[in-house]
């Protein structure tokens, strides 16, 4: 539609600079007119081939796809298998950061050292570990305007110090995303929908760290943080 659009136009304008319009104030700029016109005519026909040659959706850049909506379908799903104890076929589907900690106390403290951070701990017991801690941090999907930057984020960091367990934020990261826009001649071509069919969005995942403890092994008062018992 848009290319037959362009055709009329063109032969309208080749049609009306060969025949001549009988108006005085259109003849008296003539030569003025006749030179914007095949400026503006030289210029679509230039686009025709950059037109066909650039990359014009996003689809056609190099690049992972993920919808907004991936990240919260990722973390029902992950949730649920974290509920279920089903951590190694997480493990080989995400991506993590795993920690080993030597532990012989009773009691451990899990104290998050940030007011503006949050991290859900989910904590299975099990008879596998007696003088040792595990734990293993899900990087979340991180989605700004439908691309995928997961690997752009930092992990959280995590430490043991006498008998607390300190989970610290991660490190900020500065992402710089910028997408390609069609131009007017393009836009003639391909129509406005392709150019402002799509609006900023950004979304990201929960930071979601599962501990492997001893069996009977005590929470502190001093904890700080939520705590999801895996049975």
């Amino acid at each position: 539609m848009g290319m037959l659009i362009i055709l009329v136009i063109i032969g309208l304008i080749v049609y009306f600079m060969k025949k001549g319009i009988d108006n005085k104030i259109i003849r008296s700029n003539s030569k003025g007119l006749k030179w914007l016109f095949l400026g503006y005519l030289s210029i679509l026909v230039l686009s025709v081939p950059v037109a066909f040659l650039l990359p014009i959706e996003t689809e056609s850049l190099k690049g992972e796809i993920a919808k907004g909506d991936v990240v919260y379908e990722q973390d029902i799903y992950i949730e649920d298998a974290l509920l279920k104890g089903e951590i190694e076929e997480l493990v080989d589907k995400n991506k993590t950061e795993l920690w080993a900690f030597d532990y012989e106390n009773d009691v451990l403290n899990i104290e998050q050292k940030a007011e503006e951070f949050y991290v859900a701990v989910y904590l299975e017991e099990t008879s596998e570990y007696t003088e040792m801690i595990e734990a293993t941090f899900f990087y979340p999907r991180l989605i700004v305007d439908e691309w995928d930057f997961s690997n752009e984020v930092s992990p959280i960091r995590v430490e043991l110090k006498n008998n607390s367990l300190n989970i610290y934020e991660p490190l900020s990261v500065t992402i710089n995303h910028g997408e390609f826009e069609m131009g007017f001649p393009m836009s003639q071509f391909y129509g406005e929908s392709k150019m402002m069919g799509r609006s900023s969005s950004s979304s990201m995942g929960g930071q979601i760290l599962y501990l492997k403890v001893p069996e009977g092994l005590e929470i502190g008062d001093d904890t700080n943080v939520d705590i999801i018992k895996v049975e």
